[in-house]
């Protein structure tokens, strides 16, 4: 069950329950990754294993947000 989603620079975060989940919607490609696998790659990843790059400023707003749920 979803406790919370936004939407961060174009990239949907949703925190479920103790976790923080990164979606990118690329034409209908999706990639995504825990807020913690993503800040330890750098990269989302959809399906067949290709990455994307999510920056970093983008990664320090969503671990941000996600303080606020993650810490309660």
């Amino acid at each position: 069950m979803t406790k919370a989603a936004t939407i961060i620079s174009g990239y949907l975060v949703e925190i479920d329950g103790n976790d923080c989940w990164i979606d990118y919607n690329d034409k209908g490609n999706h990639y995504i990754a825990s807020l913690a696998a993503a800040q330890d790659t750098g990269c989302l990843e959809d399906r067949q294993g290709r990455e994307r790059r999510i920056p970093f400023v983008t990664l320090e707003r969503i671990d941000d947000w996600a303080a606020q749920y993650l810490a309660a």
